[in-house]
């Protein structure tokens, strides 16, 4: 993945840079929203302290889903471009996640036994999750600040707002 950055940095323009970006907070903004959505975070089972840490997280996803729009908008504008670059940078993050997965399931595999082992359905599921976000995200008529941020979110948002401190 370094390499990947480097050669982006070193070989490609900024329409290419700021295109996969937008490609990239596309689709983090959109699995933010689903995660805060469904509540995992928040499950009995998700370590609180950790759970929490997420929550802040997707917060700050969503909170600036649309600088990388609004930028490549007003820079180029090219829709077509603007989609290609959604399916580069969303098939390079599922790239990642898809060989971080396999390391860890050959290790829980061997801690834990087979029933660790990711199964057929595993592999339906990850193609609708990898194609899913490209569907969303990829139409001319795709804008970030289409999103509706339902009340719970801007409560929490609020709330974490309010509890947080500075660092300086």
């Amino acid at each position: 993945m370094r390499s990947d950055f480097e050669r982006f940095l070193a070989e490609e323009d900024d329409r290419f840079r700021i295109g996969f970006v937008e490609g990239f907070e596309a689709n983090t903004n959109q699995g933010a929203l689903r995660l805060l959505k469904i509540g995992l975070l928040r499950h009995p089972k998700t370590d609180k302290t950790l759970g929490r840490l997420w929550e802040w997280h997707m917060l700050e996803e969503i909170e600036h889903r649309l600088v990388a729009f609004d930028l490549y908008q007003h820079l180029f504008g090219d829709w077509l471009n603007r989609a290609r670059m959604c399916w580069v940078a969303q098939h390079h993050m599922a790239k990642f996640i898809e060989d971080r997965t396999a390391i860890m399931m050959r290790v829980d595999i061997e801690r834990h036994g087979e029933a660790c082992r990711l199964t057929g359905i595993y592999q339906v599921l990850k193609l609708i999750a990898r194609l899913t976000p490209r569907f969303i995200s990829m139409p001319p008529w795709y804008s970030p600040h289409r999103y509706v941020i339902t009340d719970s979110v801007q409560r929490l948002s609020a709330r974490l707002s309010a509890e947080a401190t500075s660092v300086g």
